[in-house]
């Protein structure tokens, strides 16, 4: 609609009579004034204060408690990872070092295996060589 407009309207009288109306839209009137809402009085407004710090430290707490438990549970996996080394390189030392006196007895006594044989040979005596031959195989 356009700002001022004519409109006639039809009364029923002998006497006709031009009227101007003019007809202006108010933006102000027609849109709906929206405030927002203040807590009442001061008491409200500490009591929602203090609600949302309680939730603040109630939350903060529970995030510094769930960091600790991850830290915790790093710590405690890294532990276990070391002493898992820690234990591979025992087993290892370990085994290499049953392996070498293993190693070594069985040369000693293949050794002392020979020398008995030779001297089971140089006296005849067939049971020593024998027996010697047995401790061999």
């Amino acid at each position: 609609m356009s700002v001022s407009e004519e409109k006639d309207i039809e009364v029923g009288d002998l006497e006709e009579s031009s009227v101007d109306v003019d007809i202006q839209e108010d933006s102000e009137e027609s849109a709906p004034q929206v405030k927002a809402e203040e807590p009442a009085d001061s008491e409200e407004l500490e009591e929602y204060s203090s609600g949302v710090k309680t939730r603040i430290d109630k939350l903060t707490k529970r995030m510094r408690e769930e960091e600790r438990q991850k830290q915790s549970a790093v710590q405690y996996a890294e532990n276990v990872r070391n002493e898992n080394e820690d234990l591979k390189k025992r087993l290892n030392s370990l085994d290499q070092g049953f392996q070498e006196e293993f190693g070594t007895r069985v040369a000693t006594q293949i050794q002392s295996a020979k020398q008995l044989l030779k001297e089971a040979h140089e006296t005849g005596d067939i049971d020593k060589i024998v027996d010697v031959q047995e401790a061999l195989s």
